[in-house]
């Protein structure tokens, strides 16, 4: 045979062994959330050889999580939080195993238990496992075990049991005051329950807003008729068969019923079980990849650590936008495209009480306990031309050394926007220097001459070295 010949039929023979490897590859997707979702779809939307398997211990396919409020107040439907229809995931040729949790995994086999009486243990094969197992509820410090009226807020079924207690309820305390907390409050104010907001530490939003802001937001609720307790210890719930009363140190809280709106941990148990490394966030540690300490076994979502942009330290984003992004470069990576995830702005948003929240980067107290030395600025200025009525509050933090724009704290109208924007200016590394001398729009029925946060910027100028 000629050389030419030797040669053509090398390449096709190295042509037929590509196909088959790619055509060969099963992809095991564990959990169903956001970052579920992503990886599944993108895996496909940018390969149609890959085999899809997404395992999910819930009876229904992916929803929006960040909905599940507005569903509880009534303000939309349940089912319209579906991100998908089951016909779409057939038509897409991803296969999906509802009600099922997978218990084992180990050298490219997986062991699926289900989660009811319904159905039978079973193995299947992979050669990409990806763990989007998200987070739970951390238990109160208080117990409440055999009284029915209490619950945590995780999942669908968690939203609509909520809803059908509340429709025949006149009172409710939320236990804990972060988005969630306060978003619960704002949906069952909305159901017209009185509501009473329980919060361990000083202040609400503790772990997110400084307490001057955060003063702000407890003045609004509270002028919503919600009340609100601040450094409430409570010890236990009470009541005979049902919730009665949160009772702490010197307090009492009667109520109907009660939603724990505590923070969340990541679920990692079978990360552990496959000898994944975590971090000292007890997230899955991944790298830009989003692939773990064990190859071929990727990440994403709640359960996992990743760095956050001013300091690099780690941290839990367990935010929508950030699993996301982390799902898009996981997928990528496994189906040959090369990219990587850099890290997150920890940017949040809500609205609470017909109030606007956004907030980016670091608060000042996690700006000290990681070592920065910060000045902070607040400015409240008008969202529109001076003759509109309507303010915004922005506080804006630097470092003191480097006039590094450090994090953003937004109230009002257009607080998404500013800290869409801080967000950015963070992720570039911006001084309050580059972002005094931005360029934004100016209509007087949407933003005015002179936004908040060019003048925050202005005036941390004076106090920083940029």
């Amino acid at each position: 045979m000629s050389f030419r010949g030797t040669l053509c039929v090398y390449v096709f023979i190295s042509a037929c062994a590509v196909c088959f490897l790619v055509v060969c590859v099963k992809v095991l997707v564990v959990g169903f959330g956001w970052a579920g979702f992503e990886v599944a779809l993108t895996c496909r939307s940018l390969s149609r050889d890959l085999e899809i398997i997404v395992v999910s211990e819930e009876p229904c396919p992916a929803y929006c999580r960040c909905g599940l409020t507005y569903a509880i107040s009534g303000e939309v439907e349940f089912n319209n939080l579906f991100l998908r229809s089951q016909d779409f995931y057939k038509s897409a040729g991803i296969n999906v195993l509802l009600g099922y949790r997978v218990v084992e995994a180990s050298s490219g086999v997986a062991r699926v238990r289900p989660t009811s009486s319904v159905g039978s243990e079973s193995s299947m094969q992979y050669d990409r496992l990806v763990l989007a197992t998200g987070a739970k509820p951390v238990d109160p410090p208080f117990e409440y075990s055999g009284i029915e009226g209490v619950f945590k807020l995780r999942d669908l079924r968690d939203a609509q049991a909520i809803r059908r207690w509340a429709l025949r309820s006149k009172s409710a305390a939320i236990y804990g005051s972060g988005f969630l907390g306060l978003q619960v409050a704002d949906a069952l104010h909305k159901l017209g329950l009185k509501v009473k907001l329980v919060e361990p530490l000083s202040s609400v939003m503790p772990t997110i807003l400084d307490q001057d802001v955060a003063s702000r937001i407890k003045s609004i609720i509270e002028g919503f008729g919600v009340e609100v307790y601040t450094d409430a210890h409570v010890r236990e719930a009470e009541g005979d068969k049902q919730v009665k009363r949160l009772v702490g140190d010197g307090f009492e809280v009667d109520c109907d019923m009660v939603v724990l709106a505590t923070k969340v941990k990541p679920r990692v148990e079978l990360a552990e079980k496959l000898g994944v490394k975590l971090g000292v966030t007890g997230g899955i540690v991944v790298d830009e990849r989003m692939e773990t300490s064990v190859e071929g076994v990727y990440a994403a979502g709640d359960c996992v650590e990743v760095k956050e942009l001013v300091t690099e330290s780690p941290v839990l984003a367990q935010i929508a936008s950030a699993a996301i992004r982390e799902a898009r470069v996981a997928a990528s990576n496994i189906a040959g495209k090369v990219d990587s995830y850099p890290g997150t702005t920890l940017t949040a948003l809500s609205k609470v009480f017909g109030v606007e929240i956004g907030i980016a980067g670091l608060n000042s107290s996690l700006s000290s306990k990681l070592g920065l030395d910060v000045v902070p600025v607040t400015v409240e200025g008008p969202v529109k031309g001076g003759y509109y009525p309507g303010k915004a509050l922005v506080k804006l933090l630097a470092d003191r050394g480097t006039g590094r724009v450090v994090g953003v704290q937004c109230l009002g109208e257009g607080a998404h926007l500013r800290a869409s924007l801080v967000s950015q200016a963070i992720a570039k590394g911006f001084t309050v220097k580059d972002l005094a001398k931005l360029e934004l729009g100016y209509h007087p029925l949407l933003m005015p001459v002179w936004d908040p946060l060019i003048e925050a910027s202005e005036k941390l100028l004076e106090e920083v070295k940029p």
